[in-house]
This record gives structure tokens, sequence and C-alpha cells, in this order.
């Protein structure tokens, strides 16, 4: 069930740019007690320099669906990865005061859409489905391949990934696939959770399905698991190149925030 769940799933770099690139910021936050409210003004406070940056492309804002849980994501998309890291940092001004820890931050690239509106993207745009929607669920996943078999993980993530969409499940919206543009320290990358051995870029997995229902119906029944032969020999491929162990993640969407439209729930 944990392969169905995370299948459908650095601050310091070099910027890049690039006119046909996505680069993304990820962060994770842990908020302190009784702050939820607190903390959900003062990110929509800071959404306001989002716009005013001219390589921003889109904001989803997270919420756990665990309610006591505390805690938040963000995902945000830009055309330079310099941007991605400065946006994070000027907000974290506004709010490290709620976070009962440092939020766990990642600096990515877009290098696949999944979608039922055409084929995956290379390179993607990062507009290709929900843009300026609400309410749906949004699947997080953090994964550290070891060096020496990445091309093997990234090969056998792309046709799980495709295979996923070309299945066509209800209430599928979407899927990306990232990775860091450098990889950190182990204790850098993973602050809060085990060290992988090996430095290797993060590959991070955000998709979105219409509802929780939806999303265990296509990916967690048990009584209609693939069959396919190949469908268990990548399974076996998947875990075998992880350093360390999958860390998936459920949110509610409850801000999506664009340069042209945005939603908030």
């Amino acid at each position: 069930m944990l392969f169905a769940l995370a299948l459908t799933a650095v601050l310091g770099s070099t910027p890049q740019t690039d006119a046909h690139g996505v680069y993304a910021v990820v962060a994770i936050y842990d908020l302190r007690p009784d702050t939820n409210d607190l903390f959900e003004a003062a990110l929509r406070e800071t959404q306001a320099d989002l716009g005013r940056d001219g390589s921003f492309l889109n904001e989803r804002v997270l919420r756990n669906l665990d309610p006591l849980a505390a805690q938040y994501a963000t995902y945000t998309k830009v055309r330079d990865s310099g941007a991605a890291g400065a946006l994070f940092e000027r907000r974290m001004q506004r709010l490290a005061s709620y976070c009962r820890r440092a939020p766990e931050k990642h600096v990515l690239r877009l290098t696949h859409a999944y979608h039922l509106n055409g084929a995956s993207s290379e390179p993607a745009t990062g507009l290709e489905y929900g843009v300026g929607r609400v309410g749906q669920v949004a699947h997080l996943g953090l994964f550290v391949p070891y060096p020496k078999y990445r091309q093997q993980y990234d090969d056998t993530l792309h046709d799980v990934k495709q295979f996923i969409r070309d299945r066509t499940p209800a209430g599928y919206i979407g899927e990306d696939v990232l990775v860091e543009v450098a990889a950190p320290s182990p204790r850098e990358q993973t602050p809060h959770s085990p060290d992988p051995r090996e430095p290797s870029p993060m590959s991070v997995n955000y998709g979105e399905y219409d509802s929780l229902e939806t999303a265990e119906n296509a990916y967690t029944n048990r009584h209609n698991r693939p069959t396919d032969p190949k469908i268990v020999v990548m399974e076996r491929l998947f875990f075998s190149a992880l350093q360390v162990p999958t860390r998936f993640y459920l949110f509610e969407v409850i801000g999506n925030v664009g340069s042209r439209r945005s939603a908030a729930r």
C-alpha cells in the first residue's frame, strides 16, 4: 500500500534561470500549539510579495488532513531557482515565530507533470492542472535514492506515473515530479528525519485528487491491486533504490495563488 501511495506522489546553490524551466520551493511547517489561525493569516500577508516577483507562477498552500498535526506546507513555483530561495527567506521573517522548529525546505526543478489532458510535459510549464482550485486533496512524497541507482529510480518512477495516469482513475487531477537543484549535506536535507548515507538530490512527488475518497479508491484499494508482473518488479526496483524510509504526507489545498488567478478556502 505504501508503494501505491508513495508513487502517486538547496538553498545556497547557484541560481538557475531557464526560459523553458520551472523551479519550486517546497516547505513544511510544524506549528506551535494553537497558532493555526495566526499562521494562516500571516502566510496570506506574505503572498503579496509573490505577485511582485516577475518569475512567480503559482503557489499551493496545504494543511495536513490530520487536525492534530498542526502542520502546513507551501509549494511555490517560479521561473528562477534563486527567486524561490529568496521568497522563502523573506517569508520566514514573518512566519518563524509560529513554528516550533525550523521548517524543512527544498529548492527543486520541475521535470515532469502528469495530467489527463495530455502527455507528461518535458519541459513542464508549472501550470498543467488545478490552477486556482482549492478543496482537493494533495499528496507530497519525499524520497532520497542512492546516487548509483538514480537512473533506475527515475526510470521506474516515470513508468509508474504514466501507468497510473493512463488508468484515468476517478478524481485524478494531476501530478508533478521534481528534483533538488543540488544535493545538500545529509543533515541539511533531512533535518527532522534519518539522514541518507550518501549526498543525493531529493526527489519530490506532488499530486492532487478531488477528495481523499477518490485517492484511496485509486491507490489503496487492496481488492484491486495490479497483477501485472511489471508493476511488481517496479515496486521492488523503486524501494531498493532508496537510502532512507519514504515520507508521505496528505494535505488539503486551502490556498491556490497564481500570477493571473487565485483562490482561498
